[in-house]
């Protein structure tokens, strides 16, 4: 329900004005001077004050100052029958929405209440989207328990406030652009916009006229003015993914902005101010690329002022259960599902796969499960066909409980090395046992130690 507070030394007035804006949606309140109006403001949630600007002891004008001192978000609408363009300008200059004069018409008080209201509604809803889009972004929102990843968070922590230049690097599906949304939501410009850009998804000439934007007849079909992406960041953050897949033309023109805070738009001759924070992200090995004549090391010094990276899944596997248990209730919740737990089963096949596509294609997994479930919990059925191989192959079904065992432990030992590409450091990890175990343990059943492989 809106609140409007009528502010009115005549009383007569008041009640006229109250009857006007008066309806279901709202609640009018009615005061008859400037510090009985201020003692509400402070106490209630006013979303728009009609106040008389010539009163006794306070004035509309110092109640208005004094008001948004308190509640910025307050509209004022100033009414007064001592009409000058003077007193015009200097309502609005102090934050007034709008000004109107004594004698007024019905209608000109009702729609000028009617686009503060609207006004202000849209403001609630923009606060209430940005609060919900910090909490969904916030670091704490990012999921994981393993040293690694706690790692990242205090990075976060630390990059977050200070308007720098960040680099994140990790290999695909790991979250980069998560990471980026974290800073940009708990940092100073979080009230900017956040604009992403695939750097990889577009060609060259594509890519340039995208970022800078271009001037009306630059090139056959532009045949309008074009905002870029970069000025749509300004004041906020410009995340640029996959950032070394951005040609060399284009790398030149980027340096020119990290550099002097300027653009030119494709087909302008004219230099324009922009101030976007830059985070930028990629899953290559940018110093290699810079060795190879192929990204600019200017360029690459100007975005990495703080490197983020994230790490593999298979580097994290104390976090898979987490993640896992989240995109259950996540999925379970989407299709309407009351399918809560996964069988002690898939949870050892998810720690000895090697997840190439990392927290990408666990979520992609557990979607594809929770659709396909049957019952109250994911089973093995519900994965897809390359991790269903969970039983031992070549394993004896006869022989006593220690050969069985022994066999066993053989195989998930090789499938965990397997799934790792070969590391005994992440597959100890997949397998939940300290290096040394895993050495010693390889040694007993004849695998290969790593200096033999």
């Amino acid at each position: 329900m809106d609140t409007i507070l009528i502010v009115e030394d005549d009383r007569e007035m008041g009640q006229e004005l109250a009857s006007l804006v008066s309806n279901d949606g709202r609640k009018v309140l009615q005061v008859a001077d400037g510090r009985a109006a201020l003692e509400v403001i402070k106490d209630a949630d006013i979303d728009l004050v009609l106040s008389d600007i010539r009163m006794p002891e306070m004035d509309g004008l110092e109640l208005l100052q004094q008001a948004r001192a308190l509640r910025p978000e307050t509209l004022f609408i100033m009414i007064t029958a001592f009409a000058s363009t003077q007193t015009a300008v200097s309502a609005l200059r102090r934050g007034a929405y709008d000004y109107i004069t004594k004698p007024f018409s019905i209608d000109e008080v009702r729609n000028s209440v009617d686009h503060a209201l609207e006004k202000r509604r849209l403001f609630r809803e923009i606060d209430y989207l940005r609060a919900a889009l910090q909490e969904r972004y916030s670091f704490e929102s990012i999921i994981g328990k393993s040293k690694a990843m706690h790692r990242v968070f205090d990075l976060i922590a630390m990059v977050a406030p200070v308007d720098c230049n960040v680099l994140i690097t990790g290999e695909s599906g790991t979250g980069k652009e998560l990471v980026a949304r974290a800073t940009h939501f708990q940092g100073p410009r979080a009230k900017g916009k956040f604009v992403p850009v695939s750097c990889g998804a577009l060609p060259e000439s594509l890519l340039e006229s995208e970022l800078f934007g271009h001037v009306k007849g630059a090139f056959t079909g532009a045949s309008y003015e074009k905002t870029g992406l970069i000025q749509e960041a300004d004041g906020g953050t410009l995340f640029l993914d996959e950032i070394g897949d951005v040609p060399l033309s284009v790398q030149v023109r980027l340096l020119r902005v990290l550099q002097n805070r300027e653009i030119q738009k494709v087909g302008s001759t004219v230099l324009e101010k922009v101030n976007p924070r830059v985070i930028a992200a990629t899953h290559q090995d940018l110093l290699a690329k810079v060795r190879d004549n192929t990204f600019r090391e200017d360029l690459f010094y100007r975005i990495n002022v703080v490197e983020i990276d994230l790490p593999p899944l298979r580097e994290r596997a104390e976090d898979i259960p987490l993640l896992a248990s989240h995109f259950l209730k996540t999925y379970a919740e989407r299709v309407g599902k009351d399918v809560g737990r996964i069988v002690p089963e898939v949870e050892r096949a998810f720690r000895l796969y090697g997840w190439p596509g990392n927290v990408r294609e666990l979520e992609n997994v557990m979607e594809r499960a929770v659709i396909l479930c049957k019952g109250d919990a994911i089973t093995m059925a519900d994965l897809p066909p390359a991790m269903r191989s969970s039983t031992p192959t070549g394993i004896a079904e006869t022989g006593n409980l220690d050969e069985r065992v022994a066999q066993s432990e053989k195989y998930y030992i090789e499938r965990a090395l397997e799934m790792g590409d070969g590391e005994p450091r992440r597959a100890a990890v997949a397998l939940g046992v300290s290096l040394s175990t895993l050495y010693r343990k390889m040694k007993k059943h004849g695998i290969p130690l790593p200096k033999d492989r």
